[in-house]
């Protein structure tokens, strides 16, 4: 008798697009489900959702930090529910992703709404000006070699 092996890959998806452009439907319509993480959850006190722009970088970490936790325990699949409009932002998931042995999806969804429709639609109050100039840098053609590549701004 031969018995097969069956390897079942852990995944990383990466969502990706602009406030209220409607990332978390776009995964329900492909069938992704799993443990979301988002940068987001940083900013939930008591059920509101409490932004401190001071603390941005802070709440970063932490996702990254959380992500990281649930890759080395192999749970499997990982969402990361955050903007990720430029390739920069998603490095770090993309590093993690490959020393824990996880095949990455990115998931970009296309805008169709416009700034004011996207401002009015996002849960957590993002402005119609910041949804503009994330629909300005936002390239929805992007891989894991183009993020691999990228540079931050900060180096």
């Amino acid at each position: 008798m031969t018995w097969y092996k069956t390897a079942f890959p852990k995944v990383l998806y990466i969502l990706r697009g602009p406030s209220g452009v409607g990332k978390s439907t776009k995964a329900k319509e492909l069938g992704i489900s799993g443990t979301t993480l988002s940068t987001d959850d940083f900013w939930m006190k008591d059920g509101q959702y409490i932004y401190d722009p001071k603390k941005k970088s802070e709440a970063h970490i932490w996702n990254q930090q959380r992500t990281r936790e649930c890759l080395k325990k192999g749970i499997s699949p990982v969402i990361i529910d955050n903007t990720n409009i430029e390739a920069w932002e998603m490095k770090p998931y993309v590093h993690m992703a490959q020393e824990f042995g996880y095949q990455v999806q990115i998931v970009s969804v296309e805008v169709k709404n416009t700034p004011q429709e996207l401002a009015q639609r996002n849960k957590h109050g993002v402005p119609e000006n910041v949804i503009q100039d994330m629909i300005q840098k936002y390239n929805p053609n992007i891989g894991v070699r183009d993020i691999l590549r990228s540079k931050s701004p900060h180096e």
